[in-house]
């Protein structure tokens, strides 16, 4: 029995081409030897020994039904001391006369085959998917288990799930390493994400120790920010991330106070994950 792992997918904002589109249509914008230097290897499909590299971990007879699958995938390897916990992927398309449209697709970690997610530790290869239809479809093709019946689409589903672009163009837009260490271009602002959403967590943890002895002025203060989405507007661009955050926290911290009354502020913080802050790698 082999092992490969496909990623989990936690934001997905844009399309891939549809069954007429071939992987000639597809480039891909390699920026691997930024990546090199910190121990993570990238092949993409228009790499020379990509398919020879993705055979070696699904077998031949497999890498022959997923050939089509394949060409929105790229094979990435650490070989680095340090875990990767996020990537993000970039595509760029064309259609017509239309202005080329981004789309950028955030990964989490990766799924081994039984269902585990995990981060990408040192010594581990996995295949990249660009959507969870795409990775779902590849386990079928390969006769995995899946959890439920809506969760087995076909290589033919996926092709009529998505759009045809004239063009198509995909990187890797960035790297996040355990630690924190962020190493690419960034294009998605994963730091500046990071940072907002940290933020957010602090705030509304401060304003909750500030007032946690006082469950009525508790409610008051952050049943507004709980009720963010409420209205049907969360507020976009720069603040969407804090703002997305506050109220997760504020709907958390709420939840928490109401149904587990004894317990202390303290053990409601420690239950925060604020994980590493998010840095530019140096000189890069």
């Amino acid at each position: 029995m082999f092992s490969v792992r496909f990623c989990t997918i936690l934001i997905c904002l844009g399309l891939i081409p549809a069954q007429g589109a071939t992987a000639q249509q597809l480039s891909y914008a390699s920026n691997s030897d930024d990546y090199a230097a910190y121990g993570v290897e990238i092949k993409y499909p228009s790499s020379k020994d990509f398919a020879a590299s993705v055979q070696s971990l699904i077998g031949p007879e497999n890498l022959g039904r997923l050939r089509y699958l394949l060409q929105f995938c790229l094979l990435l390897k650490n070989n680095g001391s340090k875990e990767i916990m996020m990537t993000t992927l970039r595509f760029q398309s064309t259609r017509g006369d239309e202005p080329p449209a981004h789309q950028v697709i955030q990964l989490n970690g990766g799924t081994a085959s039984d269902g585990t997610q995990k981060n990408i530790t040192p010594g581990s290869t996995y295949i990249l998917g660009p959507t969870t239809l795409v990775t779902r479809a590849m386990a079928v093709a390969m006769t995995r288990a899946m959890p439920s019946a809506e969760a087995t689409p076909t290589i033919t589903d996926v092709a009529n799930r998505f759009q045809t672009f004239d063009k198509s163009a995909m990187s890797l837009d960035s790297i996040v390493f355990s630690d924190g260490t962020v190493v690419g271009p960034d294009l998605f602002g994963v730091v500046h994400q990071n940072a907002e959403q940290t933020r957010a967590k602090r705030d509304v943890l401060q304003l909750a120790k500030t007032l946690w002895d006082d469950p009525p002025a508790l409610e008051t203060a952050l049943r507004p920010l709980a009720n963010l989405s409420r209205g049907g507007d969360v507020t976009a661009g720069v603040r969407q991330h804090y703002r997305i955050t506050q109220r997760a926290m504020a709907e958390f911290v709420l939840f928490r106070r109401t149904n587990s009354p004894s317990l202390s502020f303290e053990t409601v913080e420690k239950s925060v994950p604020l994980g590493p802050a998010y840095q530019r790698a140096s000189g890069r």
